[in-house]
């Protein structure tokens, strides 16, 4: 396996990581990111444990897959194995009550409760990588990213950043302080955010890669 520093945070990542949006398993009929399907929980450990036998130290996932589920099974996978792993979630994202889809919540205040709550499903102490899943309204920005900065603080989280595909929203986070890493969907098949890409390059800035074999799509 091959390894990686990502971006300025002195990490080093495998080259290839865990998605475990799939972990999440089934969770209601409506709305993406709640639910994948009918998953074995087992079986998505032995994935885990089996990845971490070939090299692989990074898992990422979010707390809006399966509606917390796909964080329980990786805090469940990682038992005495937290040394061995580098882990990255998501928060901002918001299950509908009435199961209708899911909106979006960026504020200072909800994005403390989704780390601290994600913290408990994942039982670790400490989130290596913390995505904000989106980027948050103009006025909520500042709040948010100077409680992204408590949370380091309070060694909640090692480092901070947000899942999106385009530069201007990365900027806008940097007005108020550190991006340490972006998410991005790039694939041969997906170049849409490549200028989001390499702003990040510029500015080293880490990115993790979504979607890298672009859903397994054919064209």
């Amino acid at each position: 396996m091959e390894y990686r520093e990502l971006g300025s945070t002195g990490i080093n990542i495998s080259i290839v990581g865990i998605g475990a949006w799939q972990m999440g398993g089934l969770d209601g009929e409506n709305g993406v990111g709640h639910g994948w399907g009918d998953v074995d929980d087992s079986r998505s450990i032995k994935i885990i444990h089996s990845a971490q036998e070939m090299g692989v130290n990074l898992i990422d996932t979010a707390d809006i897959y399966g509606s917390g589920h796909s964080e329980r099974i990786i805090g469940e996978a990682l038992k005495g194995r937290r040394d061995k792993w580098i882990v990255a979630t998501k928060g901002g994202l918001v299950k509908d009550p009435d199961n209708r889809g899911q909106y979006f919540d960026a504020s200072a205040v909800n994005i403390r409760n989704a780390c601290e709550a994600s913290l408990k499903r994942l039982q670790i102490d400490t989130i290596d990588f913390y995505q904000l899943h989106g980027i948050p309204e103009d006025d909520q920005i500042p709040d948010t990213m100077k409680e992204l900065s408590k949370l380091r603080d309070e060694g909640k989280i090692r480092f901070y950043g947000i899942s999106v595909g385009d530069a201007g929203s990365i900027k806008k986070l940097q007005a108020y302080g550190e991006v340490d890493i972006v998410q991005i969907g790039f694939s041969l098949l997906n170049r849409n955010e490549e200028a989001a890409l390499n702003y990040c390059y510029e500015q080293g800035i880490g990115t993790l890669i979504r979607t890298p074999l672009s859903w397994g799509a054919a064209f």
